[in-house]
């Protein structure tokens, strides 16, 4: 909790959490104004020092990284206000909880969310960078992430295997079974898998391929070792470590 209030102070000029997370201009406790914080960018000359340190086979778009990364920093260092309208069915679960510590345990909850869809947004980005390679726009005919430039593959992008339920299954399956009927490469990509190995959805034909997050980047980065070096690349940017 001491790294979410720590972000709090950054937003209220004091200690106070109770009314910080509810909209208010003023802190209720102290009285004092609260200060929206201003996100400061990333270093764009220590980024691209670091790309070409930790992963040179992206130094082709140095802007598009530091784009990618500078807004997945904005993510992880903000501090989120969780919607105002709270579920009195999930409030009657957490009972024992103060109206504050109820607050911060929400604000946690949604950051966590805003921070796995940032982590998302930002693979997709990658492999739109790796050459030979495009993100499609949202409402692309496909419905899918990824697709190289010459038009013979692409890729339905997960991060791991629980951010897929049955529906969400069967909808990837659908889309990918589309474009492999067209005699074309259909990938899904999880980015995460134990040891290494993609859970296969059951309703999943067996032409269409799926990579590791560790196997997609060495495929289309050209480097085996990108998945690590991309882990170190964001620690550096991001955690000054």
């Amino acid at each position: 909790m001491a790294s979410l209030c720590s972000g709090i102070v950054k937003l209220t000029g004091c200690k106070c959490v109770c009314k910080s997370l509810t909209g208010s201009r003023y802190c209720g406790r102290h009285g004092k104004p609260i200060v929206k914080q201003v996100h400061k960018n990333l270093d764009f000359d220590r980024c691209e020092a670091e790309i070409h340190r930790h992963i040179p086979s992206v130094s082709h778009d140095i802007q598009g990284v530091y784009d990618a990364v500078n807004r997945l920093h904005f993510v992880m260092t903000e501090c989120n206000t969780p919607q105002s309208l709270v579920d009195p069915f999930h409030r009657s679960c957490k009972w024992d909880m103060s109206d504050e510590e109820y607050r911060e345990h929400m604000n946690v909850i949604s950051r966590s969310r805003s921070e796995s869809m940032a982590i998302g947004v930002f693979h997709e980005t990658m492999f739109g960078i790796a050459k030979g390679y495009m993100k499609l726009k949202q409402g692309h005919e496909t419905g899918l992430d990824i697709m190289s430039v010459d038009g013979t593959e692409a890729m339905e992008l997960k991060n791991a295997t629980h951010t897929m339920n049955s529906s969400s299954a069967s909808s990837v399956a659908n889309k990918l079974r589309a474009w492999a009927s067209r005699g074309m490469k259909a990938i899904l990509v999880q980015i995460n898998c134990k040891d290494n190995k993609v859970v296969r959805p059951k309703n999943m034909e067996a032409d269409i391929e799926t990579w590791s997050g560790r196997d997609a980047y060495a495929r289309i980065m050209g480097c085996d070792t990108f998945y690590d070096d991309l882990q170190v690349f964001l620690r550096v940017m991001i955690s000054g470590r």
